[in-house]
């Protein structure tokens, strides 16, 4: 089943994620990879100061396609060639249908994804769901990954249900019900750490325009990821409704043995501001050394 609600509404959202992208003042092209779970987009950043010998990864949060990461990840840019791969089962630029989270398929297409890429190892910066989707990849294989850097990622600890309840899950359902937009500023709220009108646009669409998945990703398990042998580090936020930070990391120190390095951005909800990102790219940038 397609994650969007109609024709009309696919078009509408992959027509924001372009322009979201081609407003950024950051050379790129696009390629598509014919996968077994589907069409994959990829961007692929042009201006940067030294070839790699091992590739960048990134991998976006939930319906965020490549336009919004790469947004808050241009200072990494302009130093590092990144590849940002679209997520297929979300409304991104890839294939829509969506996958198993509990059976590996996004590890599958992962490792698939990289091979076509024409990549044997790289390493991954994944933000928010795309944390489960790193996860996945190392379940499936671990060897194809040098340094894992995990953005308040999803697939380790949940937040309060009855937190997520009253902040997230009301005021979306009062929002849907009367398109009062004090209602839709108050869910993002929950976690936006500033609110900026293209978000509040892109955020109504996803709203009205794609199906409801309230599926949760499955949590790591303690030693799970005692075959990978690549460095790992972690970046949480102070306020993050969706994944809280002392949990996560504990998780972390748990699932693996190489958490080499973490890190927790003060004063930030689960989508950090503006004034955060020169923070997280220079960290971002030290851990890819």
């Amino acid at each position: 089943m397609s994650v969007y609600k109609s024709v009309r509404w696919k078009e509408k959202i992959q027509s924001a994620h372009l322009d979201r992208l081609n407003n950024l003042e950051i050379p790129f092209r696009t390629i598509d990879l014919q996968t077994e779970f589907g069409n994959t987009k990829v961007t692929i950043t042009e201006k940067h100061e030294q070839v790699d010998k091992i590739p960048t990864i990134v991998l976006h949060g939930v319906h965020a396609s490549a336009g919004i990461a790469l947004k808050a990840l241009q200072p990494l840019a302009e130093k590092y060639q990144l590849f940002i791969i679209d997520t297929v089962g979300q409304a991104t630029m890839s294939e829509d249908s969506k996958l198993d989270l509990n059976n590996n398929s996004y590890g599958k297409w992962l490792k698939e994804s990289i091979e076509k890429l024409g990549f044997s190892k790289v390493n991954i910066i994944a933000a928010s769901y795309g944390g489960f989707l790193l996860s996945d990849l190392l379940r499936t294989d671990p060897n194809k990954v040098n340094k894992a850097i995990f953005l308040v990622p999803a697939g380790f600890a949940n937040g309060s249900p009855w937190s997520s309840i009253r902040q997230v899950s009301i005021p979306m359902i009062k929002y849907n019900l009367t398109g009062n937009e004090k209602d839709l500023y108050k869910f993002m709220s929950a976690f936006y750490s500033e609110i900026k009108s293209d978000d509040i646009e892109f955020q109504k669409s996803l709203l009205k325009g794609v199906n409801l998945d309230l599926r949760r990703p499955p949590l790591a398990k303690e030693n799970e990821f005692s075959d990978f042998n690549g460095k790992v580090y972690y970046m949480g936020v102070e306020d993050d409704i969706f994944f809280p930070v002392e949990q996560s990391l504990k998780k972390l120190k748990q699932a693996f043995t190489t958490l080499t390095d973490s890190y927790i951005l003060q004063g930030a909800k689960h989508i950090p501001a503006t004034r955060h990102n020169q923070d997280i790219n220079n960290k971002i940038s030290k851990w890819l050394e």
